[in-house]
């Protein structure tokens, strides 16, 4: 119910404020985005994994996801951590690649340029949006829920 009342195909499977708290993005099961204006309380943009080339997001859970600066970082069942530009509409800017096993969550270092995501694989891998090849890797020795 829940899912239809914000416009999406799928279950709601995150929320989170964009910007300087006048937006919302939501991101359902299906892995398609919506952002909303929340003043108005209607969708602004839609960016649907369907018309993505990648084969991210191909599972039915997406377990995070973090807005920053106008762009949008997704991790799921598939091991993909995922970029979306929201400014844009652009769907699957970027794809990283690299867990063994489901993505639990991300966080972006902005002043560093690192995107972090940790895995069930026991491992939190750090990115930089210039490359598709992790630059960093720590052994957490178990699944790793959280990353801030």
């Amino acid at each position: 119910r829940v899912a239809r009342r914000l416009g999406h195909a799928g279950a709601v499977q995150e929320v989170c404020f964009a910007g300087q708290r006048d937006a919302l993005v939501s991101v359902d099961d299906l892995g398609d985005l919506s952002l909303w204006q929340v003043k108005k309380g209607r969708r602004r943009k839609q960016l649907e994994k369907q018309a993505c080339q990648s084969k991210c997001h191909e599972s039915k859970c997406v377990n995070c996801l973090v807005v920053r600066d106008g762009t949008a970082y997704t991790g799921g069942d598939d091991r993909c951590l995922r970029v979306w530009d929201l400014e844009r509409g652009i769907k699957d800017l970027q794809c990283f690649e690299g867990h063994d096993s489901y993505v639990l969550d991300c966080d972006v270092a902005r002043e560093e340029g690192l995107v972090a995501s940790s895995s069930i694989d026991r491992t939190v891998k750090l990115w930089t949006r210039s490359s598709p090849m992790a630059v960093g890797e720590l052994d957490t020795g178990d699944a790793c829920w959280s990353v801030n």
